[in-house]
């Protein structure tokens, strides 16, 4: 049985529409050049010590809630992945008063499979960060928000969901296929439920009004 999910423009992050209309969108965009000045005190503060030592801490607790351990766990690449809201700086502060931006953490060497985090900042607040699904998935935060509720959904059919399975989780994301041009982009997500592995068949659309559709069944 497939399930169908039309998302549209929502205020879940409360960051706005990007300009191309949607925030649903599938690849995710960046609204910042590289070479802006934002950008570039943006990665000056990514490349911090104090930054470093926050995303290592909640890679590490990551991986063990994945039921994982790589052999050098000190050895921790950083990646950019998308800006959902441009960063702003305050004066000479070194880290952004505000703005939304998603970051990978990469284990070279080991099985694990990328890690994925979405980082808030907020004026008189500190940086939020918030876990992601783990992997390659190509998909904007609303939409794997939207994709785990359809997930959700197909699991309670299959007698695996939160009633029944309350610690399930998402262990794993990667892109099977991509069709630029028709904007039509297909995904495996694995899902530990109940130690059950489950695999899902995920496929994002075009839809009426520049929503996208988000299709899901089970993996056989």
């Amino acid at each position: 049985m497939r399930l169908v999910f039309v998302l549209g423009c929502v205020a879940a992050l409360a960051t706005g529409c990007e300009t191309t209309g949607t925030r649903g969108q599938f690849p995710a965009a960046s609204t910042i050049k590289p070479s802006s000045v934002v950008s570039i005190r943006l990665t000056a503060y990514r490349k911090s010590s104090r930054h470093g030592a926050a995303m290592r801490f909640a890679a590490i607790r990551e991986l063990r809630r994945l039921r994982m351990r790589c052999a050098n766990e000190k050895r921790i690449k950083f990646a950019l992945l998308h800006v959902y809201r441009a960063p702003t700086f305050t004066g000479e502060a070194s880290a952004p008063t505000s703005g939304t931006w998603s970051e990978r953490v990469l284990f070279p060497g080991c099985k694990a499979p990328p890690l994925n985090f979405l980082l808030v900042a907020n004026p008189g607040t500190k940086i939020r960060l918030t876990i992601l699904p783990p992997g390659t998935t190509g998909a904007s935060v609303q939409l794997q928000v939207g994709t785990q509720a359809a997930l959700r959904i197909q699991l309670s059919k299959a007698n695996l969901g939160p009633a029944r399975c309350p610690a399930s989780q998402v262990i794993g994301t990667r892109i099977v296929s991509k069709d630029p041009v028709n904007r039509v982009y297909r995904e495996i997500w694995t899902v530990r439920a109940c130690e059950q592995i489950v695999r899902f068949r995920v496929r994002y659309s075009p839809a009426l009004g520049g929503k996208t559709a988000i299709t899901v069944s089970r993996a056989r």
